[in-house]
């Protein structure tokens, strides 16, 4: 099968593109004329595997690029830059995909969105978030990334009742791969030697990571189920997922030890309400909150959930075949 990739020069494509291979697939990798990163299987000419630049911001350059493709995997979007960037990039470049798609007549698409867009602060702690979890409801309280997702998932998901087109949507939690995991919700490393330590260390915050080869084989079994699957969403977490308490203890077995620096939680999440009532009361909106200070963002980090991944095992036959408290345990030994 040709299957059609976008974002593959990026972390998650690459395994993308090993997963498809491997599957017995060719595929076609889009890449921005304006992409400052090189395709490194350009130097190393491959059958299976292709490379052709094709512009997000125009549907016939899309289209021309993506005749012949039966299914596409759209894994392109922004993860940083302003509000206006990253909209133009996640969102405007998957609704002029989606145009390509329907010239095209492509009959699958496999949409990369994201775990940020669910409703965090509106969940009671210790629930289970699933796919029926209530999205965000507030978007403008949020980050420009989890704004950008959440308009791009609403198109996906439009696109899979509206559309001649089968949608599969994957929400991937945290990735991580071998030589980094990201403690997103353990607070923020200062430098080599010392760690600032945030949020809520108690037995039931768990820390939605996921290695990027097992989001790359939901990937690969998204492209080929069963075409009942169209208009769903399925979480791509490790299940369970890990604590941040066991996390931070893994963490500190690594040598050099680090120096923990905590934030204790409650002066840390009055200090954030009080500058959002400062900026929405007196400033009236005028001044952006940062995310270590804005509620909305500190719930999607922290609120405690139980993140479920039971309708992608189920459903899809996936099931991750790594551990981040073992992938980094062994990391630790070398």
């Amino acid at each position: 099968m040709i299957i059609g990739l976008t974002g593959g020069t990026g972390f998650l494509g690459q395994h993308v593109i090993h997963e498809l291979k491997a599957a017995g697939h060719t595929v076609r990798v889009l890449v921005r004329p304006n992409s400052t990163r090189t395709p490194p299987q350009q130097a190393l000419p491959d059958s299976d595997v292709t490379y052709l630049l094709a512009d997000p911001g125009s549907a016939t350059s899309m289209t021309e690029a993506l005749k012949g493709c039966e299914v596409v995997v759209h894994a392109a979007a922004a993860l940083t830059g302003d509000a206006a960037t990253q909209h133009t990039v996640t969102v405007e470049g998957t609704r002029t995909l989606l145009t390509a798609l329907q010239q095209v007549g492509v009959r699958r698409l496999v949409g990369i969105g994201s775990l940020s867009v669910y409703d965090y602060a509106a969940l009671p702690q210790g629930v289970t978030l699933n796919e029926d979890t209530q999205l965000e409801h507030h978007p403008a309280e949020r980050d420009a990334y989890a704004q950008s997702k959440l308009a791009q998932d609403r198109l996906f998901m439009n696109a899979a009742h509206t559309a001649n087109l089968e949608v599969i949507v994957l929400r991937p939690g945290i990735f991580y791969d071998a030589t980094g995991l990201w403690p997103f919700s353990l607070g923020k490393g200062l430098g080599a030697r010392a760690w600032l330590v945030m949020g809520p260390l108690t037995p039931d915050t768990e820390v939605p990571l996921v290695h990027v080869a097992d989001v790359a084989r939901a990937v690969a079994l998204a492209v080929t189920c069963d075409a009942s699957l169209s208009g769903q969403a399925f979480n791509i977490v490790e299940s369970p997922a890990p604590t941040s308490q066991r996390l931070l203890d893994v963490l500190c077995q690594q040598s050099p030890r680090p120096r923990l620096l905590r934030m204790p939680w409650a002066v840390h999440w009055a200090l954030a309400c009080l500058a959002h009532a400062f900026t929405r009361k007196v400033l009236k909106r005028q001044t952006r909150l940062p995310g270590l200070l804005n509620p909305a963002a500190l719930a999607a980090r922290f609120t405690r959930v139980h993140y479920d991944a039971n309708r992608a095992r189920y459903k899809l036959g996936w099931l991750p075949e790594h551990q981040a408290l073992t992938d980094l345990a062994q990391r630790n030994k070398h």
